[in-house]
């Protein structure tokens, strides 16, 4: 199976050669032991089979396969202490009606972070799951249905009402729980902000 790893999607093949199909011009390519790795754009469509690589040009030949994004987030599959956080990859999210796909910058931190990790949230916490509510980032998509948000906005604010999701590459997070950046705010200083400046309020 091969995948991308955003944010510029890289194809990682143990094919002896790789090919990238549809037009594809990558960004590089990199012959490494056992490993090819290719960044094309997002969205394209590889060839899963031998292929050639001649003069920087790629041509296509064989059967084609779905790239699968990936990307890399801090999961808790047991509640616990700290021995609890993993980094993994997994499936990048796709929003849904009224939510927006984040990059994230930045992450804050807080006290309900260790409240979900251990298992101590008053609300309903599925396993496994990814930790973060405060974050701060790029819009990355703009799910169904639209919102006041668009692609390349600064934002920042809470992921969702289970206050999860945030320790990620990528987030989704509802779009009335968001909100723009001021200009005079670094990434880091908005997701510091978010949780702890309603409960202030």
């Amino acid at each position: 199976v091969m995948t991308c790893r955003d944010p510029r999607s890289t194809i990682r093949t143990t094919a002896t050669e790789l090919i990238v199909g549809y037009g594809a011009r990558p960004a590089s390519f990199k012959r490494g032991p056992g490993e090819h790795v290719v960044d094309v754009p997002r969205g394209r469509r590889v060839r899963n089979e031998t292929c050639h690589h001649l003069d920087g040009q790629f041509r296509k030949r064989h059967d084609a396969t779905t790239v699968r994004c990936i990307m890399q987030a801090i999961r808790v599959h047991h509640f616990g202490g700290l021995d609890s956080l993993v980094a993994e990859d997994v499936p990048r999210p796709a929003p849904g009606d009224g939510e927006v796909l984040l990059r994230v910058k930045a992450a804050g931190v807080g006290p309900w972070d260790a409240l979900v990790r251990s298992g101590r949230s008053v609300l309903p916490q599925p396993l496994p799951l990814t930790l973060g509510s405060d974050v701060s980032g790029l819009v990355e998509e703009v799910g169904p249905g639209g919102s006041q948000f668009i692609v390349g906005d600064a934002v920042f604010g809470a992921t969702n009402a289970r206050f999860t999701g945030g320790y990620a590459e990528y987030a989704v997070a509802s779009a009335t729980k968001l909100a723009r950046m001021p200009r005079r705010m670094s990434f880091i200083e908005a997701a510091s902000v978010p949780v702890i400046a309603c409960t202030a309020w």
